[in-house]
């Protein structure tokens, strides 16, 4: 991906030309660039006073030209892509699944029970079955121009949806982890924009997802994201119960 400013400084096009499933996540949710993009990239026209001249570098994949004053829809830190992972992916995701969930739940619950879990939930195989099967979407979260991923979004794309929503068509956001390195530095706002995107994408107007109820970080969280508080239910780590909330996302 390249951003090339007009000579006149009457505009900026921002040329996306991603590699496969890659997509400058920083850039697509600032100019609303769709999910899916075409192998020969888009360009997209944003206008800016014209004497506003100087360029400064920014990282990502590729360094690009930016003015010191851009409008305030542009996103300019470009700190995350996102890449839609396959079935080939699954022992990468396994061991990053892994590890996110130890890093944030690691401490509630007796080891044998989170390595029976872990064997259960997270098992490479049964993430490559439900992938190329269709049953889920992974959205993995990497520093951008880099290979270290930051963290993932999980979609249930065939899953039932709980009672509250039973008159709507909805997605279940399943897991959405960070490395705890990179929380709080905007992967995690990427990975829920294109939750509610690929919700729009795929015709759904809701989105269901559990949570704990003591983890008040992550309730603010959703609820910045327009989620709200629906019912408590009951969320389990092999057999021992969690009291969780379920919070619904419904699309304007």
């Amino acid at each position: 991906m390249g951003l090339n400013r007009n000579n006149a400084g009457a505009s900026l096009q921002v040329v996306h030309q991603p590699n496969l499933n890659e997509v400058c996540a920083g850039c697509k949710a600032a100019v609303a660039v769709p999910s899916t993009l075409p192998p020969s990239g888009v360009q997209i026209a944003l206008e800016w006073p014209a004497n506003n001249q100087d360029a400064s570098p920014l990282p990502c994949s590729a360094q690009m030209l930016m003015p010191d004053s851009l409008p305030g829809c542009i996103d300019t830190q470009l700190r995350y892509a996102l890449h839609r992972a396959s079935a080939a992916d699954s022992a990468e995701l396994s061991r990053l699944m892994t590890e996110t969930f130890l890093a944030a739940y690691g401490h509630v619950a007796p080891a044998d029970r989170l390595a029976r879990h872990i064997s259960s939930q997270y098992a490479a195989s049964l993430i490559e079955q439900r992938i190329a099967g269709g049953l889920i979407e992974v959205w993995v979260a990497r520093a951008a121009g880099t290979t270290s991923t930051a963290g993932y979004l999980q979609l249930g794309l065939q899953w039932s949806a709980p009672e509250a929503l039973a008159d709507v068509a909805a997605l279940e956001v399943q897991r959405c982890y960070l490395r705890p390195e990179h929380i709080g530095a905007g992967a995690a706002d990427l990975l829920m924009q294109q939750a509610q995107q690929r919700a729009r994408d795929l015709g759904a107007n809701a989105l269901h997802l559990s949570v704990y109820q003591l983890a008040p970080r992550a309730i603010r969280f959703y609820e910045k994201h327009g989620f709200q508080r629906c019912m408590p239910i009951q969320y389990y780590i092999d057999d021992v119960a969690f009291d969780d909330w379920l919070m619904v996302w419904r699309a304007p």
